[in-house]
């Protein structure tokens, strides 16, 4: 027996690794895969940007393809793209919030199995 600072500890405790939270929390994310796409967010304002860039790259082709399509590009941008992304934002907001309840835990590692014995069984086909 060993005692320090008023602790008594055996050798086979010396011997089994404590695992402080940070080191739990990493092994449940490693056997966890994410089971949603990325925010559109960032990705909408990417390809405005995108846009915007070649718009002042080619300025004469822009203008001509503003003045004919912009009846769809207003329809599409109001009635398709913002509603996607405001549902997409409330999506994503709703599963960062659950992501560490049991249900979404849950659907997360049986997804990450998924993967690995989907690999496993890739793995096993090109072998043979």
């Amino acid at each position: 027996r060993v005692e320090k600072e008023g602790h008594t500890s055996t050798n086979s405790e010396k011997n089994t690794p404590q695992l402080d939270a940070s080191d739990k929390n990493t092994n449940t994310t490693k056997r966890r895969v994410r089971c949603l796409w990325p925010p559109l967010g960032p990705a909408a304002v990417r390809a405005f940007q995108w846009g915007q860039d070649e718009a002042t790259k080619r300025p004469l082709l822009a203008v001509a393809l503003g003045l004919t399509l912009w009846p769809v590009v207003i329809c599409t941008s109001l009635f398709v793209t913002l509603p996607a992304v405001i549902g997409d934002t409330l999506l994503q907001h709703i599963y960062k919030t659950c992501q560490d309840g049991p249900v979404i835990s849950t659907l997360e590692q049986g997804a990450a199995q998924l993967v690995q014995a989907t690999k496993l069984s890739l793995m096993c086909g090109a072998l043979v």
